[in-house]
């Protein structure tokens, strides 16, 4: 995914952490899964779903509505402000009503400095979408543009969570962006996945069924190394 956070919302960015492992694994696999279905593909807020069609295959899957981010009104509407919201919409909605100040209004507002470039409109829907993915440690997430105002959603794909195998290849690149918080991003990762996840003051182990993986944490919190037992 390449993604490298914005963490411009302070409310956000305990989810934005979370979610920054789990959201990458997700959508490595939902691009590898779809790769082959990239001709078109149509989202039906009123069903709730969206289709990808190939030359060969159409897949349809559960899609729901995150936020609408607008460079006009330079504002992020949230789900449960639209008609088409649904629980994961009202989830969020109860988030804000218990505390983050970002969702606690239907629409919200840029930072004062936030440019309204194409490029900075994109950033920030991925940021929605990993700290979506780390709020309800699920996912992944699509983005697209629907006129000038980007769409973001959070998907329930019919393929298998990865396992410790299937991710072991992708470490290296995982940690290359730099994690807000290593802890909470292996943590997110693990519940996300459905992983059992240990952890004791210099480190946290990793297990599923397939495997398991030892990682150790510096004096900073940060991972330093990584063992993996496949």
């Amino acid at each position: 995914m390449g993604y490298a956070p914005l963490d411009i919302y302070p409310g956000l960015r305990p989810f934005l952490a979370k979610g920054q492992l789990l959201a990458q694994v997700l959508q490595d696999q939902m691009i590898k899964k779809t790769e082959h279905l990239e001709d078109k593909f149509h989202v039906d807020l009123a069903s709730g779903t969206i289709t990808l069609t190939g030359k060969h295959e159409t897949l349809q899957m559960p899609c729901h509505f995150v936020a609408s981010i607008a460079p006009g009104p330079r504002s992020i509407l949230w789900g449960f402000a639209h008609p088409r919201g649904d629980n994961v919409a009202a989830t969020l909605e109860e988030w804000g009503q218990n505390g983050v100040a970002e969702l606690a209004e239907p629409e919200l507002p840029f930072p004062d400095a936030f440019p309204e470039t194409p490029e900075a409109i994109t950033g920030l829907a991925h940021e929605i979408g990993v700290a979506v993915c780390g709020m309800l440690t699920s996912g992944p997430y699509y983005t697209f543009l629907a006129g000038e105002s980007r769409q973001v959603l959070l998907l329930d794909p019919p393929f298998e969570r990865p396992s410790i195998r299937d991710v072991g290849a992708m470490w290296t690149r995982l940690l290359s962006e730099g994690l807000l918080d290593s802890r909470q991003a292996v943590r997110g990762l693990a519940e996300g996945l459905g992983w059992k996840c240990d952890e004791r003051p210099d480190g946290m182990s990793l297990s599923d069924s397939q495997g398991s993986i030892e990682i150790e944490l510096d004096d900073h919190g940060r991972i330093s190394k990584l063992y993996e037992t496949l």
